[in-house]
């Protein structure tokens, strides 16, 4: 099949359109991205309990520290590599055809670093529910 017969198949799909060209510096991640996703993601957990305290004392307490802990993990997601950026910020269900899917930056690149930013929250929701022995 040659490049034109791809480009008549992405067109008889309406909104569809064929895989994105990636430069070849955004191509990689590194295990360094990884581990400041895990970072990212217990500063995330940090601001959401910040969050939860602002709530319950109406405004009173917490916001501030839920502010300094967004801004951390904001310079933190920075930090990291354009490949991982890119990958962070696909989405599964894009909106409009020019938004970057999954299948833009690879679906195993985008579910390992969705799946990363989410494991510190995923493990202080079980360690949550967890019965304590003493």
């Amino acid at each position: 099949m040659a490049d034109d017969d791809l480009s008549v198949l992405f067109e008889t799909f309406e909104g569809s359109k064929p895989p994105r060209e990636v430069a070849e510096n955004e191509r990689d991640t590194t295990w360094g991205d990884y581990g400041r996703a895990l970072g990212i993601g217990a500063l995330n957990v940090g601001a959401g309990i910040a969050a939860a305290t602002e709530y319950l004392t109406d405004g009173a307490v917490g916001g501030e520290t839920r502010r300094t802990f967004k801004e951390l993990a904001d310079e933190q997601m920075k930090e990291t590599s354009p490949a991982f950026q890119r990958a962070a910020g696909a989405a599964f269900l894009p909106e409009t055809v020019d938004d970057l899917s999954i299948w833009d930056v690879g679906i195993g690149r985008a579910l390992a670093a969705k799946s990363t930013l989410a494991a510190p929250s995923l493990a202080a929701t079980v360690a949550s529910v967890m019965p304590v022995s003493l």
